[in-house]
């Protein structure tokens, strides 16, 4: 392994920071994923380790643009370049790195694993859907859910759950599930991205926080050559590091749409996409409600009061 690699693998950045002045929030953190504060500067920081590699990884809740590995964290904190970061970690693989008091840190995080074989058994066990009672009942209409852009991007499990795969480069990472009353996410799978699907005309990507309001956008506008992702809810670092990979391989010429809440999450989650990307991003809103989908359901109030079921058949949890 070389050296920056080792850097990344060996050096626990819990205890990097704690040397920094961070200390570790016990009560937000777990054993995946610590969050460490700064007393003097606010600033908050989520540390956990990949999947794949185990690099130690983190991400500021302050800035969007601070993110990344140790590496990234001592440049950000004033580190220089690449040969000045090498003489402030090299005594933290071998030499005589700086004490830590025991309680300001983490000695061990575990990597997050994510268990593709059983997200794709239970993935697997739903059916296509042509159709679906409960995104009829939010105003989206059978004949956009079995169009071109949506078809087979979704399934329905034996429940009645909708079912929305998320990939990264692993392929099936997990899925949402939504219902009547219900939203969870796959017990052993990790948020990656749910795209509609895509086609080498397509001119503009749209950004949005859940699958339904992709496809609530996307019946508002009928817009025929726009391509949907949605990162079903705040970002975590895995997703920052695909979007920001989807984002540099845009064709050229395609623009961006942030699609995301009216509200301040959906406001950060725009300024932390537009810090990804070096690409000019609108800031689409609903003209009213908090998301497209509330838009959309006023748009179609009478469509969906034929089609909601009555209050003795509608399931929740």
């Amino acid at each position: 392994m070389d050296e920056l690699g080792r850097f990344k693998s060996e050096v626990n950045l819990t205890t990097y920071a704690a040397s920094r002045g961070y200390r570790v929030d016990r009560r937000e953190s777990s054993r995946n994923s610590v969050v460490m504060r700064h007393p003097a500067t606010d600033d908050k920081i989520s540390v956990s380790r990949g999947e794949h590699d185990g690099h130690w990884i983190y991400f500021s809740v302050r800035a969007a643009r601070d993110h990344g590995t140790i590496v990234d964290f001592v440049q950000h904190r004033g580190g220089g370049t690449l040969g000045a970061v090498r003489r402030e970690l090299l005594p933290w693989i071998g030499g005589e790195r700086p004490a830590v008091a025991r309680q300001l840190y983490l000695p061990t995080v575990e990597s997050r694993t994510v268990d593709r074989t059983r997200v794709a058994r239970v993935f697997e066990s739903a059916h296509l859907a042509a159709n679906s009672a409960y995104l009829n009942s939010r105003g989206i209409r059978p004949e956009l859910l079995c169009s071109d852009r949506f078809t087979r991007t979704f399934r329905q499990d034996r429940r009645g759950n909708i079912l929305f795969p998320h990939r990264d480069g692993g392929g099936l990472a997990g899925f949402e599930s939504k219902n009547h009353g219900w939203t969870s996410f796959s017990a052993g799978g990790v948020r990656g991205l749910w795209w509609s699907n895509i086609f080498p005309d397509d001119q503009r990507l749209v950004l949005v926080e859940s699958a339904i309001d992709a496809l609530s956008f996307h019946q508002v506008h009928a817009a025929p050559r726009v391509r949907y992702a949605s990162t079903a809810g705040t970002l975590s670092e895995h997703q920052r590091r695909l979007l920001a990979d989807a984002l540099r391989t845009l064709p050229p010429g395609m623009t961006v749409g942030l699609a995301f809440d009216a509200d301040p999450a959906g406001d950060k989650l725009a300024e932390q996409l537009r810090a990804l990307g070096a690409v000019e991003a609108s800031r689409d809103r609903p003209p009213i409600g908090k998301d497209w989908n509330e838009y959309l359901q006023r748009l179609e109030r009478e469509h969906v009061r034929t089609l909601t079921p009555s209050r003795g058949h509608s399931r929740s949890r």
